[in-house]
């Protein structure tokens, strides 16, 4: 029985190397151009979340309502909670916009629970949609603001 050449041997040898890493390198690209365009997604919806301009235009304590604003980019704002300055939490509210504040608006939130006695502050905690990203994001107004009556 014959083997085959040492010379005919290495042949293969390298032959095979360059197939297995030609193949290595198609995944690898394709892996890393998916890994970028998601980065890039991201990056954006960070951009233009952060610009959007979200803020609480006025806060009337005795009536439970907040009002809140929209500007900058064209993304929906979807409000999730009121917090208030002494650490109360509530997400019982009813938005007149099916919980979306969209670009160039003023929604009003009728809280449906009570507003603490002495509270100073609210801040709104919201979700910003960008494609499939969301991004949370806030806004506040304090007692002495303007926002605040």
């Amino acid at each position: 029985m014959k083997a085959i050449s040492p010379m005919i041997a290495t042949i293969l040898l390298i032959a095979f190397t360059v197939a297995v890493g030609g193949i290595i390198s198609v995944w690898l690209s394709g892996f890393t151009r998916t890994a970028t365009a998601g980065t890039e997604t991201r990056a954006e919806a960070l951009t233009r979340c952060s610009a959007s301009g979200f803020e609480v235009v006025s806060v009337k304590s005795a009536n439970k309502l907040v009002y809140v604003t929209h500007y900058g980019t064209n993304i929906a704002i979807y409000p999730l909670s009121v917090v208030y300055s002494d650490g109360t939490t509530t997400s019982s509210f009813d938005l007149n916009t099916d919980m979306k504040v969209t670009t160039g608006e003023v929604s009003l939130i009728n809280l449906t629970s009570t507003f603490p006695d002495g509270a100073t502050s609210v801040k709104i905690n919201a979700f910003c949609e960008y494609g499939i990203i969301n991004q949370s994001i806030a806004a506040e107004c304090s007692k002495g603001d303007t926002c605040w009556s």
